[in-house]
């Protein structure tokens, strides 16, 4: 399954890459290739990401060793909020008994939680950088347009002018 997700992955990027230099509202071949290699490299700092957060989870989830850093986080955890359940209402209290009774558990949920949001944090700002990426090759392709037709009009007015032929 996981080797399935890692495959789609993958293509995921040569597929974005690829369409990204073929797509004619980028201008040139330079700014098409350019935009291309900022996308390639998004994306592929994305999937770096979220198989960093597979690869916990992972291990947290099946190895002795993961079972020993939830175990020991969730202790600290409920140590943590056991401190501070004073300045909360006394239905905190009841998290804190439960956090103290199956740290095992507690400690994965946290750390699940964490491992979570990165996972979501990873997602926007891969969508962010996109949105950025392609405003600034759009942009820059809007202006290859416009300067190439303010020479060619400059050249073809520089001939006319030699030839004569200029009206203002």
């Amino acid at each position: 399954m996981n080797m399935k997700i890692a495959a789609v992955g993958a293509s995921a990027i040569a597929v974005h890459g690829v369409a990204t230099l073929f797509d004619k509202n980028k201008g040139s071949l330079t700014n098409r290739s350019e935009a291309a290699k900022e996308h390639f490299k998004n994306d592929l700092i994305f999937g770096a990401q979220v198989g960093a957060v597979g690869i916990a989870a992972k291990v947290l989830n099946k190895t002795k060793a993961g079972k020993v850093i939830a175990t020991g986080f969730g202790k600290f955890a409920g140590k943590l909020l056991n401190g501070i359940s004073h300045l909360v209402k006394k239905s905190s209290s009841n998290i804190v008994e439960k956090f103290l009774k199956n740290p095992t558990k507690a400690g994965a949920t946290v750390i699940g939680t964490t491992l979570g949001l990165n996972l979501l944090y990873a997602i926007y700002k891969f969508a962010n950088n996109k949105g950025k990426i392609d405003q600034k090759y759009d942009d820059a392709a809007k202006i290859e347009s416009t300067t190439k037709n303010v020479i060619l009009d400059d050249d073809k007015n520089a001939s006319n002018l030699i030839a004569g032929e200029i009206s203002a």
